[in-house]
């Protein structure tokens, strides 16, 4: 990651206080893991539909959105987005639940 974002950086006019990270489904976990371990790098965090959010440590203070479907029969959200959620407000992390 850290190599992509090097080259990214070096080869391209990139604004770094815009940098975001999403996804959907397990793509949105992924990127809830890898934002919130890397936030210093990445402003912004988009998941759409995510399960699980995993970190050892977490890094910044990236903005969050979240958005989950109601009637998701995959990844239901109460026993994804709901949980993750109040784990985001405990660390203090600034979000918005759509």
């Amino acid at each position: 990651m850290d190599q992509a974002l090097a080259y990214t950086f070096d080869n391209y006019a990139v604004d770094p206080t815009r940098v975001a990270i999403g996804g959907f489904s397990d793509g949105a976990s992924y990127a809830f893991s890898l934002g919130l371990t890397n936030g210093d790098l990445f402003t912004h965090i988009i998941a759409f539909s995510p399960g699980f959010a995993f970190t050892h440590e977490t890094k910044g203070s990236p903005a969050i959105f979240i958005s989950h479907g109601l009637h998701d029969t995959v990844l239901p959200i109460n026993a994804c987005s709901r949980r993750i959620v109040p784990q985001l407000q405990q660390q203090g992390l600034s979000y918005n639940v759509h």
